[in-house]
């Protein structure tokens, strides 16, 4: 019973010193996790999802310096081009018909028929001359024709031709994380000729060019 009773101290002695190194190690784990919760800066992003629908903040994407925060990940990061709209990622065109009016985003391929206005741009089954659309002609071909689209880790960038009364190219800029869109913009210029890239007139179509021309102009993009 004596050596028994003795035991005792070095028990209580020992559970003390336990619950200490407990309580010491909670409060560093404490106060490591409040100091990184304090130098992190929330990113605002000009896309956000509500009721599991993508929502599109045009006000913060051109208030925020979203195209060139955008422009400088993508200049850092290596694109694997996509050469048919069928290599597009489907969440991402998930995405892009989501945000649509319309709730798709009917796209060509390259060198595919497409209209554009009154026209379907592309050649007759001989190949040899421009279609003009008649509107039951013209209803299949979708309104879209991609130019470019390349595909890296987090950042992807679209070109494309869009019909109306001046045939157009617009250019997007996405951010995504996994399989969520995070960034966007959107930029485009109206033109019939392109627009005068080192002297030449021309549309872009290389990932250098599209990133060059998104940069240096001021299209009104969003």
């Amino acid at each position: 019973m004596k050596t028994t009773s003795k035991r005792y101290p070095k028990i209580v002695v020992g559970t003390f010193a336990l619950a200490l190194v407990i309580l010491i190690m909670s409060f560093i784990a404490y106060d490591k996790s409040t100091t990184e919760a304090n130098n992190t800066v929330l990113e605002i992003t000009s896309v956000s999802i509500i009721d599991g629908n993508y929502k599109i903040d045009a006000n913060i994407a051109i208030n925020n310096g979203i195209k060139e925060k955008l422009i400088a990940t993508l200049e850092a990061e290596t694109l694997i081009d996509k050469k048919t709209v069928e290599e597009i990622p489907d969440f991402i065109k998930r995405f892009l018909d989501g945000i649509s009016t319309n709730q798709t985003f009917d796209m060509a391929n390259p060198d595919e028929e497409w209209q554009e206005g009154g026209w379907v741009n592309g050649f007759n089954n001989e190949k040899k001359a421009i279609v003009h659309a008649t509107s039951s002609v013209a209803k299949p071909f979708p309104p879209r024709q991609l130019i470019y689209c390349g595909i890296g880790k987090n950042m992807a960038l679209i070109s494309y031709y869009i019909g109306g009364i001046k045939k157009t190219q617009n250019n997007i800029m996405i951010k995504f994380k996994n399989d969520k869109i995070v960034d966007l913009w959107f930029d485009h210029y109206y033109s019939q000729f392109g627009y005068s890239l080192g002297g030449n007139t021309k549309y872009v179509t290389t990932k250098s060019d599209i990133i060059k021309y998104i940069k240096n102009t001021n299209s009104g993009g969003c």
